[in-house]
């Protein structure tokens, strides 16, 4: 939430689980739970360093940090439990399992990173093209795509890879083969991959000087075929889905809604007068 808030809801039912939780730091500007739902890994707004929380209790079980020039991204690797955190300027710190202290990483120029399923490599995007850079630092990247993206999503199962700019390019994995691309008429919003074969993606077409449409697309994600659209009442945020894969949730205006991924359909708006 923009409050500086965060707010625990009961995907089934809807309801606040528990009293909004407000950070020492600020604003919370990223937030990740572990899998079993036990704790959250997130850093603020402007923070120096990293908290791993508690979610019972919302106490610091662990902070990393502080770094010099603050913190500008998070990467996990649940299936290795390796954590790469990146500083505004300067090489990445990539702790794993094995390691009490840090290596150091050298990223090089990026604009978006993601883990591959397995954990052992990471798929970085840049001006000069897309990356497969393994974490093991002897061993040589691998260049995906002279494409680069502003956004790169991995299907879950690793068999498919999306680039975002101002238009969509989806690549075989790990050949890197362009299976299709496409032209966005408007600005790119966020996307996600769902069950079945999908993908999704929000797009806002200008009707007229100041106004626009906000819409929601659903494709196929092996050939970009457009099977529906909804349209939407507030451009798309973010989109998230559950690890189960039942449930699709958009951050959309002041709420978040929830639907189910095999049918699209509303099941809640979560929503609060001071979030957004």
């Amino acid at each position: 939430a923009t409050t500086g808030r965060i707010r625990l809801f009961n995907v089934k039912s809807g309801s606040l689980l528990t009293s909004p939780f407000e950070p020492n730091d600020g604003s919370p500007a990223w937030l990740e739970f572990s899998s079993d739902g036990s704790t959250a890994l997130g850093y603020c707004s402007g923070a120096d360093r990293v908290v791993e929380w508690d979610t019972k209790t919302w106490r610091p079980k662990r902070t990393i940090g502080p770094l010099v020039s603050g913190v500008r991204r998070v990467v996990t690797a649940p299936s290795t439990k390796s954590l790469l955190v990146v500083p505004r300027t300067g090489p990445a710190a990539l702790w794993d399992s094995r390691s009490v202290e840090p290596q150091q990483f050298d990223l090089g120029e990026w604009l978006d990173i993601t883990p591959t399923p397995d954990g052992s490599e990471l798929i970085v995007t840049s001006t000069n093209g897309t990356w497969l850079r393994p974490l093991d630092q002897n061993l040589e990247q691998r260049r995906l795509s002279k494409s680069g993206g502003g956004k790169v999503l991995l299907h879950p199962e690793g068999g498919m890879l999306a680039l975002f700019n101002r238009n969509i390019r989806v690549l075989e994995m790990p050949s890197g083969r362009e299976l299709w691309s496409l032209e966005l008429p408007g600005e790119y919003d966020d996307a996600a991959f769902l069950p079945g074969n999908r993908l999704i993606h929000g797009d806002a077409n200008v009707r007229s000087p100041g106004e626009f449409q906000q819409l929601l697309h659903i494709r196929e994600a092996r050939t970009g075929r457009l099977l529906r659209t909804i349209d939407l009442t507030h451009p798309l945020g973010a989109a998230a889905v559950s690890t189960d894969g039942k449930l699709l949730a958009l951050a959309i205006g002041e709420a978040v809604e929830l639907r189910s991924t095999k049918s699209l359909e509303l099941l809640h708006r979560l929503h609060h007068p001071q979030a957004q």
